[in-house]
């Protein structure tokens, strides 16, 4: 949430936040602050959620991110074909259209040289092809770490 729009709601108690987010233009931030338990009232329903105070522009039109741990006390329901989402705890007849989404396979590797992305591309779709045949089959399993490294060709 941004620091002005907890300002116009009246926020002015924020507790310390003992972490660091990681944006999607890579850089990392430190919250103002968190507040806990806003009650966010959606129908009749209202879900306690935590937002974190950042120190980034936006106002009362910047969308609220709202993580997993409010999917996960709404019900969310996804509808990944449709890309639309329900929210059983709250009502399932009605669906919200999500954000567009990229598939594994259209990934944007632009910082790899072409050798390196057409290897990676490959060595992840033989990799979730060998997990699912292991799922089928029914073999446990279990995480193995992989060193990869990539040469500029």
């Amino acid at each position: 949430m941004p620091t002005q729009t907890a300002k116009l709601l009246g926020i002015t108690r924020l507790q310390p936040a003992q972490i660091s987010i990681g944006l999607a233009n890579h850089t990392i931030a430190k919250p103002r602050g968190v507040v806990i338990d806003v009650l966010l009232e959606i129908g009749d329903i209202k879900i306690p959620v935590d937002f974190h105070v950042m120190n980034i522009q936006g106002g009362c039109d910047t969308p609220l991110i709202l993580g997993r741990p409010f999917l996960a006390t709404a019900g969310a329901v996804m509808d990944l074909p449709n890309r639309r989402m329900s929210l059983a705890n709250v009502d399932k007849t009605v669906f919200y259209k999500t954000i567009p989404f990229i598939s594994p396979n259209k990934l944007s590797y632009l910082s790899l040289p072409k050798a390196a992305q057409e290897n990676h591309q490959t060595t992840l779709k033989v990799t979730m092809r060998q997990e699912l045949k292991d799922y089928v089959s029914g073999r446990a399993l279990t995480p193995s770490p992989t060193k990869r490294s990539y040469q500029s060709s």
